[in-house]
């Protein structure tokens, strides 16, 4: 069963998917149903010391998936936020 959760599905929508790496770079699980929005605030609670950049990611999250034209220098910049960051660091 764990094998299943572990190998399931990456979603085919680009900032879906960058979404999806955030949650697997913070080990923290997004609820059902859960608002990106919602999940980055409950996310700054766990790493308070990544509050700005969770806030950043939310807002360009909203304007990729459903804004009226997806940026790909946008998503890049979703991308690279997520890979800088360090969520094992607490200050």
């Amino acid at each position: 069963m764990l094998w299943a959760w572990q190998r399931r599905s990456r979603p085919s929508e680009p900032a879906a998917r960058a979404l999806d790496d955030l949650t697997r770079c913070l080990g923290l699980p997004r609820g059902l149903g859960e608002p990106a929005g919602t999940y980055t605030e409950r996310a700054a609670q766990d790493h308070p010391h990544l509050r700005s950049e969770l806030r950043e990611f939310a807002r360009l999250y909203g304007e990729q998936r459903y804004g009226p034209q997806p940026d790909p220098a946008r998503l890049r910049q979703m991308q690279d936020l997520v890979r800088s960051l360090r969520p094992g660091r607490r200050e």
